[in-house]
């Protein structure tokens, strides 16, 4: 596989253990449309960070990605939170 393949399967893993701990941390019902939506804006957000700072090391891309995911869903919650 080449690193590219590696990048996005770092950012699908990483999608995976976010939206786990983010149901957990819910208390809501499984909903596996949220998951999914997780998973895929981590692969998608994380290939895109990583491939642009040159991180071709998978467990590096995986922390990228889980991080960036971080930011951008806890970052939008606390600004649309604001208004």
């Amino acid at each position: 596989m080449n690193p590219i393949g590696w990048i996005i399967l770092a950012g699908i893993v990483a999608g995976i253990v976010r939206s786990i701990f983010g149901w957990a941390k819910s208390n809501e019902p499984f909903d596996g449309g949220k998951m999914l939506k997780s998973i895929l804006r981590a692969a998608v957000g994380g290939a895109i960070v990583s491939y642009s700072l040159g991180i071709m090391d998978p467990v590096a891309a995986f922390f990228a990605t889980l991080s960036t995911d971080v930011l951008a869903h806890d970052g939008y919650a606390a600004i649309k939170k604001t208004r």
